[in-house]
């Protein structure tokens, strides 16, 4: 019955948290749009896609890039005052061109196989023409109507992304748009060779490349209007490939669609320019590159001059690139730009979508949803992106060019710094268990080997923290890095040194040590994470993973430093009070010497039970051990018994009170939307914390707590529920984070999206497993963790006598390693830096124990 109050206590404790925890923090700022002014029905939406194009062309400052350039941009730049900008990621699992432009067109992440390509209906191909086969292939009859696109391979295009497990749908977002009578219509092609008396199947993907009909084209593979053949090229022998856009014929084709209609247009000279980049000089390819993109320029600026004139402001121009250049890949800028400008706005602003929550930022599965609500169309459900919005910003396109620097510093030091960080890891904790091992009772460790040994386990804990605080550094710079590398082994060297003067002072050092990286790392998430979002641990928007909220890197480190420093904190208090007596263990048990206890012994427990018990504070130090563990005796009064029991459950309460507080803080910081927003590790924190609650409560084995931590599980997905369903937080789906719209799919019974979703994070864990560093340093841990718990026999049983709170920390954070492994999709990462937390106070016990006491 004691123990049944005790979980409904702390669950009714975690949701009432996590109610409170909503008001908090989930209050959207409002964001004015621009861009939403004018979305009407009857708007043109022009976009203009430039493959090749990339933030070099953009920046500069950029060392990289010829300073002469950007004289040539005139009218781009005008546009960067009245415009809105943004960086987009481009990142697919195909890394093509198709499957970007096919993404953009689902508002998923979707595949094209390599040989796709839109082509004209009557244009020939091979010995057929292209609507004979296309409606050969689909069984789609075309009619009488044989003119515009057709994308013969839209049934192996539809398979492909039948079966993996994003499951998007080819083509719904100009299926969408002709349901609602816009008209659409494609121009432009990246041929190498003009066409003109047909093409072979086999030159598909290579000489012809003509992918843009992908995004616009419906869910049965054809545009109703466009021409991606040979009419756009112009035969010019000093252009790239010997070919020039026809822009004076690309601007006639604009001009006769009419209201209401997108028109896409592709200009694919620049990414010809690099495609034969090796061909050239330097001297050459420099001022072909300025011939080329002066052109752009100009189409740019002659079509913002007509729509302010023949729109009267409701027209739109969207400037983006489907794909960077070779130059930009090569320096890490893997962010392609984009421009949104409406002739009715006048100012600078910066876009974001729901999707990211980062000024600046958005991604390809954006643009579909973006280009339905501006033409006040509804989004389908499949499409996971979320539409863009323009917020004012003062001087946008440079504050975006320093962002970038500081993502491409991050993605450039990300591999090397945490590679590094992991091997030394293993080297440290390894070397230090030979030691304690080789060296157990000998005098060669000594008093400074120790302080070198602890500096050395103190970093591993301190690193995360030196990792993080890079973010804050205004420079991302090698001389930076090592700056922060020295800190960090400073730090531990002060620890290393203070806790020397002390006795027992190693656990004053973890306890120090986990709550100042909790409180660090709690301080960033609850002040907007700027520190993690440009940290080389955090999360990287050119990968793409996660935009926001806090990864599953820190999550580790967070949950494993939590628990760290609360249990030390709690040993340290313990170690600070003169025992009134000294504990003798039961009859029958085996002290710490190895000897069996008298029967003695058993009396002067039972008498130590009878003491009252501490209260308040004071009962963070855990009573007398027979407190815990009350044995009947003969003659002892009823009463004295019952009070003994009674005053024992309550120092056990007010000792479990400080782990279901820290619990519910750090988990409702977790699943809070507006703030940690990892679902797996609000779980893990809940098993973590949950499991510590409860043994600290009077649970008797670990295995026991199984049914109380199934309902704090199940508690902490109530939580998540109403933190993230919108139940509670009463917010449209394009302001819920990602687990709010994973809970939406639920409710709407979309049970093949959640489980193509659990089936991708496993897939993800499983590849990590295989290939990430972070897999050898779990491993290592595990490996150093079993060799110390298992040998010599009893060592265990004799540091939980000694250390229990310390050890009750240990044991909790392997349960909450082994959810944060099962539940996140990178759980393999969250496990190796949390586990690290639980293995390094192991290794300082035992090398405290390798040292005779007379030369510590």
């Amino acid at each position: 019955m004691v123990k049944s109050r005790k979980a409904g206590f702390i669950f009714v404790l975690w949701i009432s948290s996590m109610m409170m925890l909503n008001q908090a923090s989930a209050n959207p700022q409002s964001t004015s749009d621009p861009y939403s002014k004018h979305s009407t029905i009857h708007k043109k939406i022009t976009v203009v896609s430039v493959p090749g194009l990339s933030f070099l062309e953009l920046d500069p400052q950029n060392a990289q890039q010829d300073k002469a350039l950007i004289t040539t941009l005139p009218h781009i730049e005008e546009l960067k005052h009245r415009g809105a900008w943004g960086a987009l990621n481009i990142r697919t699992p195909g890394k093509g061109l198709e499957d970007v432009y096919i993404s953009m067109g689902t508002g998923q992440i979707a595949d094209a196989n390599s040989g796709m390509a839109g082509i004209q209906a009557r244009e020939p191909l091979g010995s057929e023409q292209a609507w004979q086969k296309y409606q050969r292939l689909t069984g789609v009859s075309v009619g009488g109507d044989i003119e515009g696109i057709v994308v013969p391979q839209m049934e192996v295009i539809k398979r492909l992304n039948a079966s993996n497990y994003y499951h998007a749908r080819p083509g719904l977002l100009g299926e969408s748009l002709e349901a609602a009578g816009i008209r659409v219509s494609v121009w432009g092609n990246l041929d190498l060779v003009k066409a003109e008396a047909g093409m072979k199947e086999a030159d598909l993907g290579k000489t012809f490349r003509r992918y843009a009909p992908a995004m616009v084209m419906n869910e049965s593979g054809r545009v109703q209007q466009g021409d991606v053949g040979g009419n756009g090229l112009l035969v010019d022998s000093s252009g790239p490939y010997g070919l020039r856009t026809n822009y004076s014929w690309l601007m006639a084709r604009w001009s006769e669609q009419m209201n209401p209609s997108l028109v896409l247009l592709e200009l694919g000279d620049l990414q010809r320019l690099y495609d034969e980049r090796e061909s050239y000089s330097k001297e050459a390819f420099v001022r072909k590159k300025q011939e080329v993109v002066t052109e752009i320029d100009r189409f740019i600026g002659e079509l913002t001059r007509a729509m302010e004139k023949e729109f009267d402001g409701l027209g739109e121009l969207w400037l983006l690139s489907p794909q960077v250049n070779g130059e930009a890949a090569k320096e890490k800028a893997l962010l392609a730009p984009i421009l949104m400008y409406s002739p009715s706005s006048d100012k600078e602003a910066l876009l974001t979508s729901a999707t990211t929550r980062r000024q600046g930022l958005i991604t390809i599965v954006d643009i579909a949803p973006t280009l339905l609500r501006a033409y006040g169309i509804p989004i389908p459900q499949e499409m996971i992106g979320l539409p863009v919005i323009a917020e004012s910003t003062l001087d946008a396109l440079p504050r975006l060019l320093q962002d970038l620097q500081h993502m491409q510093a991050v993605y450039t030091q990300r591999p090397k710094l945490l590679y590094g960080l992991a091997v030394y890891e293993i080297i440290v904790m390894l070397a230090a268990l030979a030691v304690a091992l080789y060296f157990s009772g000998s005098r060669v460790i000594g008093k400074r080997g120790l302080t070198l040994w602890r500096t050395l386990l103190f970093s591993l804990l301190i690193a995360p923290l030196g990792l993080l605080a890079m973010g804050w550094l205004a420079s991302q710079s090698e001389g930076a890095t090592a700056a922060v590398l020295a800190g960090i082994f400073g730090v531990s060297i002060v620890f290393a040194s203070a806790v020397a003067r002390m006795r027992k002072g190693f656990v004053y050092g973890l306890a120090a040590i986990g709550l100042l990286v909790t409180g660090v790392i709690l301080y960033d998430g609850f002040h907007g994470a700027i520190a993690m979002q440009r940290s080389v641990l955090g999360y990287d928007p050119m990968i793409g993973a996660r935009y926001y909220g806090i990864g599953n890197e820190f999550m580790g480190v967070l949950l494993g430093a939590a628990l760290l420093g609360l249990t030390a904190l709690q040993q340290a208090l313990r170690l600070s009070r003169r025992p009134r007596r000294a504990v003798i263990e039961p009859t029958g048990s085996i002290t710490a010497s190895g000897a069996i206890a008298p029967a003695a012994a058993r009396e002067a427990v039972l008498a130590d039970a009878l003491l009252p018990a501490p209260a308040g504070f004071a009962a963070w130090r855990l009573p007398p051990l027979g407190a815990f563990a009350l044995w009947p005796r003969a003659g002892a009064p009823a009463a004295a018994l019952r009070t003994a029991a009674s005053t024992g459950a309550a120092a056990r309460a007010w000792a479990a009170l400080p782990a279901a507080a820290a619990g519910v803080l750090v988990a409702g910081y977790l699943a809070a939307p507006a703030l940690g927003t990892n679902a797996g590790g609000a779980l893990a924190a809940a098993a973590g914390f949950g499991a510590l609650t409860a043994r600290l409560a009077g649970g008797r084995r670990w295995l026991r707590l199984a049914p109380l931590l199934a309902l704090l599980l199940a508690a902490a997905l109530a939580g998540l529920w109403l933190l993230n369903a919108g139940a509670a937080t009463g917010l449209p789906a394009d302001k819920q984070s990602h687990i709010g719209r994973a809970f939406d799919a639920l409710l709407q019974g979309r049970l093949d999206a959640i489980g193509a979703m659990i089936v991708r994070k496993l897939e993800m864990n499983w590849h990590l497993i295989g290939v990430s560093a972070w897999s050898k340093v779990l491993l290592t841990s595990l490996v150093v963790m079993a060799a110390l718990v298992l040998r010599p026999r009893g060592l265990f049983r004799r540091w939980q006598r000694r250390y229990p709170y310390l050890m009750y920390g240990c044991a909790a954070n392997v349960i909450g390693t082994i959810a944060a492994l099962l539940l996140n999709d990178s759980g393999i990462v969250a496990a190796a830096t949390m586990i690290i937390y639980g293995s390094v106070p192991l290794l300082l016990l035992k090398l405290e124990e390798a040292v005779p006491k007379g030369y510590q």
